[in-house]
């Protein structure tokens, strides 16, 4: 009988004392057994999106914990970004994770805006203390919208919410190349927009006819980059996406060559998220997609340095153990901004259906896709405190980096690091995995997928302060947790 069996078992057991033994064990099936990590993100997934009971709630359930939070005065340094969510596309990319709606109408366009500035009035008022370092607009596709929607809804983000860019922060718009007109991107510009960002994902006909992006013409993006300029944007991004099926080193390259030859002020290359829907639409087993995807992955690294070095470009972010590659400029006015905001402890209000907000140590909360109401129940709430802010601030910087510093979580959070996560460090620290330096500890090694896995191990905590521990660790997680790992470290 294995340990879960076990558990499953007994009667009136102390939940506390389990997850300490899970935790435990967690640690040493990761480490030990050599999971092949790239395989089990829906493990990772399934134990950090049940960390806390989700209820549904209103607007107006939701106002007063922004009025707490903001009475408290306990924000330090943190910044706010202020993040508007437009859910359409003209297609919808094959490969895309994303609830997005395909061919809207100019009619649900306009009535889609007015429910964005419906929401903005609402919480506004409560808001008025903040300043919002940061505006992003994002989607989807927000370049669906008209020039006349666009103006409004910028124009009553401008009314409403008290936006001033900081060295932390910028204001950031996405655009789909093909509806880049020189027109829609100057009302961007003339609102306060500094940053426009591009999602290309490949310059290749064929890969992206595979993809559904065949509307998408290399001269669509050359004239987007050259127009952005002309409208005066100091920052043009461009997004490709390494890894995509079909795809081959050969190809990716020579799409990276022809934007880097435009002179972008960011190159961003993301490796793909493997997604159920995309094994089906191209065929694929994981185990055949990712053994393709590391050979183009150690192919295209050293090429990638080398042609974007050579064109001013810091190539310091390209490496195989990094999910998201940042190629820079070197003289990007905008660089030191976007690092900032990057390294920064950043706070979320999310406007519009599928965008999610983060009221810190109180709650976490997701629009559905529904018409703004104040009264009816729109929203997917979780309650937060100490120790979700503190898990979540540790796999966040396990995203970016392989060492957490004392002093920077310590100025966020309130609490020593060392003695809030005295049982985790001395499981990884018994392992071999982290090493306790003076002003911080790093992880060993420093591969992304470990670090995800690392992250795991902080949220283990959550259950054993939830009323609902034992719902949480019934048959159904104990069940996951014994085919997911255990059965695999027999």
């Amino acid at each position: 009988m294995d340990c879960a069996t076990a558990i499953l078992d007994m009667e009136n057991v102390d939940y506390r004392r389990i997850l300490e033994v899970l935790k435990r064990r967690l640690a040493e099936v990761i480490v030990r057994s050599k999971i092949n990590f790239r395989d089990d993100l829906r493990l990772l997934n399934v134990l950090w999106n049940r960390f806390g009971i989700e209820r549904i709630a209103c607007a107006k359930d939701i106002l007063p914990f922004w009025k707490q939070f903001l009475e408290s005065g306990k924000w330090g340094n943190a910044c706010f970004s202020l993040y508007a969510h437009v859910p359409f596309c003209r297609k919808k990319c094959s490969f895309c994770r994303f609830n997005v709606r395909v061919g809207p109408t100019e009619g649900v366009l306009s009535s889609y805006v007015d429910d964005l500035i419906q929401e903005m009035e609402f919480f506004s008022g409560a808001l008025s203390a903040i300043t919002f370092s940061s505006f992003m607009v994002g989607g989807g596709t927000p370049s669906v919208l008209t020039i006349e929607q666009m103006r409004r809804l910028f124009s009553a983000a401008a009314r409403l919410f008290n936006i001033h860019r900081e060295k932390n922060g910028y204001q950031s718009i996405e655009f789909h190349p093909a509806d880049a007109s020189l027109e829609k991107l100057l009302v961007a510009r003339e609102a306060g927009f500094d940053r426009v960002s591009f999602g290309v994902q490949s310059l290749d006909r064929t890969v992206l006819k595979r993809i559904y992006r065949d509307d998408q013409t290399t001269d669509h993006v050359r004239l987007a980059i050259r127009r952005s300029r002309k409208a005066g944007f100091g920052c043009v991004s461009v997004d490709l996406v390494l890894g995509l099926w079909g795809d081959s080193p050969d190809i990716f390259m020579r799409s990276a060559i022809k934007l880097l030859e435009e002179k972008p002020t960011n190159l961003c290359v993301n490796q793909l998220n493997l997604t159920q829907d995309y094994m089906i639409a191209e065929g694929i087993k994981p185990a055949s997609y990712f053994s393709q995807r590391d050979e183009m992955i150690s192919s295209v690294c050293e090429s990638l340095k080398r042609e974007a070095s050579c064109r001013g470009y810091s190539t310091d972010e390209i490496s195989p153990t990094r999910g998201i590659w940042m190629l820079s400029r070197e003289d990007n006015p905008s660089r030191e901004a976007e690092l900032s905001y990057r390294e920064a402890l950043a706070y979320t209000l999310g406007i519009g259906q599928g965008a999610w907000s983060q009221i810190p140590g109180r709650v976490w909360y997701e629009r559905a896709h529904d018409a703004f109401s104040r009264d009816r129940p729109i929203y997917k709430m979780r309650q937060r405190d100490l120790e979700v802010e503190a898990a979540e601030y540790t796999r966040e910087w396990l995203i970016r980096t392989s060492f957490i510093k004392f002093g920077e979580f310590q100025e966020a959070l309130g609490v020593d690091f060392r003695s809030h996560y005295g049982l985790e460090l001395k499981i990884l620290g018994m392992l071999g995995k982290i090493r306790i330096e003076s002003d911080g500890v790093r992880f060993l090694p420093a591969a992304l997928t470990e670090r995800f896995f690392y992250g795991s191990v902080f949220f283990l905590r959550q259950w054993a302060n939830l009323s609902a521990g034992k719902e949480l660790l019934g048959p159904d997680f104990l069940s996951w947790l014994r085919d997911g790992l255990l059965e695999r470290s027999s």
